[in-house]
C-alpha cells in the first residue's frame, strides 16, 4: 500500500542558480577558453523524498552552443542530498569542475 502512495504524489521541487561574477576567463593553447565563477544555489527538494527515498543526487550543469557543435553540456557542479532534512539548502560556491569553453564560445557573451 505504501508503494501505491507514490503513484500519487505530484512533486514540485524548486531550485534557483545566480551567476554572481565571472572571476576570469583564461585563453588555453588550443584556441579553447577556462572559466571560473561565483555562484548561488538554492534548492528546496524535500518533496522529492518518501518512504523509500534513502538519498537523493543534484547537479548543475552548463549548455552551450559553438560553431562546431550545436549541443555542449558540462558539469559545474553536484551534491548527495543524505535525507530529507539536508534537501533545502542554499549554497555560495565556485564552479566545483573546470568549464572549459570550446573554440571561444564565449566570445560572443
Amino acid at each position: 500500500m505504501a508503494s501505491l502512495s507514490d503513484n500519487f504524489n505530484s512533486p514540485s521541487p524548486s531550485a534557483q542558480v545566480q551567476v554572481l561574477n565571472i572571476n576570469w576567463f583564461q585563453k588555453q593553447p588550443n584556441v579553447n577558453g577556462e572559466v571560473s565563477m561565483t555562484l548561488n544555489i538554492s534548492v528546496d527538494m524535500q518533496c522529492l523524498f518518501t518512504w523509500n527515498t534513502k538519498q537523493g543526487f543534484v547537479f548543475l550543469a552548463a549548455e552551450y552552443e559553438t560553431p562546431k557543435n550545436s549541443l555542449n553540456q558540462i558539469s559545474l557542479w553536484d551534491g548527495i542530498i543524505p535525507s530529507k532534512e539536508h534537501a533545502t539548502f542554499w549554497i555560495h560556491t565556485s564552479n566545483k569542475y573546470r568549464f572549459i569553453v570550446q573554440q571561444f564560445a564565449w566570445q560572443r557573451i
